[in-house]
């Protein structure tokens, strides 16, 4: 039966090239640092605009992979506000609490020596103690989640992609 073996072949073929390797993000792997304000503004929204930004993403997982369900990945940034436009940020954020608690893998060595001064060490990560604040006013689809510090007249913000919208 040549139609047969020939279906065979093509069947190899096609399970062959479907397998091919992909250069695909690890887990937790960062992409390079920016400052580029319209870059930043394609993931957030910022509800004033900062002078400054600096950010990065990391990939929490594998988006090329085969598992089903998103890949989730985290946007960190560290946006530089006048102190009158941190009051207006503030007045109209949900305060969730005097810390914010970050992983391992959300430590950059990019942050400010005060984002550091205020980092302590624990056994899942890191705290910040400062009041951290719920980023509503910073999402963006897909980062559909997190959170905020002010540290002098700076904001350090956390948005996490794929996790529940909350309402």
């Amino acid at each position: 039966m040549p139609f047969a073996k020939y279906c065979a072949a093509g069947l190899f073929l096609l399970i062959a090239i479907g397998c091919a390797p992909r250069q695909a993000p690890r887990l937790f792997e960062r992409t390079a640092v920016s400052s580029d304000l319209s870059q930043f503004r394609k993931y957030v929204n910022p509800p004033v605009q900062p002078r400054e930004v600096t950010f990065q993403t990391l990939y929490m997982s594998d988006p090329n992979s085969r598992t089903p369900g998103p890949a989730a990945w985290h946007l960190i940034a560290v946006l530089h506000y006048d102190s009158e436009q941190l009051v207006s940020i503030i007045g109209s954020a949900k305060r969730l609490g005097d810390q914010l608690q970050l992983g391992p893998h959300e430590i950059a060595p990019w942050f400010p020596s005060e984002i550091n001064d205020l980092l302590l060490k624990t056994k899942s990560g890191y705290t910040v103690n400062a009041p951290a604040y719920d980023a509503l006013n910073f999402r963006k689809a897909p980062l559909n989640g997190g959170e905020f510090v002010l540290i002098a007249n700076d904001l350090f913000l956390r948005l996490d992609c794929c996790l529940p919208a909350e309402q």
